[in-house]
Formats: C-alpha cells, structure tokens, sequence
C-alpha cells in the first residue's frame, strides 16, 4: 500500500489516491486451473460527498495459455500509477449534488 504524500482534503478538490497493489488466484471461464491476475486499484476518499472512488485494473500474470513477464507488468503498473495520479474529478454533481 502506498498511502498519499499529502492528506489534506479541501472541498471540490480531487484528492490524492491510496495506492493497492495485489494478487489472486482465481479460476476464470469454467477451468479447474488456476490464473494469477494481478491487480492494481486507487482509492480516493471523498468524505464532503460521503463516497469512495475505486479505480482498478487487473492483469493476468499467469495462465493456461502463458504467461506474462516482470517487464510488461511493471510498465502496466507505471501506467495505472500514471492515470490515477492525474485524475481530476470536474463533475461533482456525479456525487448527487451541485456541480461546481
């Protein structure tokens, strides 16, 4: 987990996210074999909208069909990393109130 480096929330501004990073092993498609799906998500705490924004993205490292290397992983994950860090929230009448 790598928590945000600056915490302060203000109203109407996008928050730094908590960083996840994880892995499962999960039978997908009706197979008895297990794939290793890795996953990546973002938390954003939006306590003025009494909501948290989830954003998430999951690779599978290891299948019945191969797998993928460090390599690609990580260049997925620098990417993940890339587009939450720049996520902006512009409607904050998603949330059910007023957009500013």
């Amino acid at each position: 987990m790598i928590l945000p480096e600056d915490t302060t929330v203000t109203p109407n501004t996008t928050p730094s996210p908590v960083f996840l990073d994880g892995a499962q092993r999960i039978s997908k498609f009706n197979r008895t074999e297990e794939d290793v799906v890795r996953i990546f998500m973002a938390l954003y705490r939006l306590p003025e909208q009494n909501v948290d924004l989830v954003f998430t993205a999951n690779v599978p490292t290891v299948t019945s069909s191969g797998s993928i290397d460090d390599l690609t992983v990580l260049g997925v994950k620098e990417a993940f990393m890339t587009c939450a860090k720049s996520l902006q929230i512009v409607d904050w009448g998603l949330f059910g109130g007023n957009s500013v």
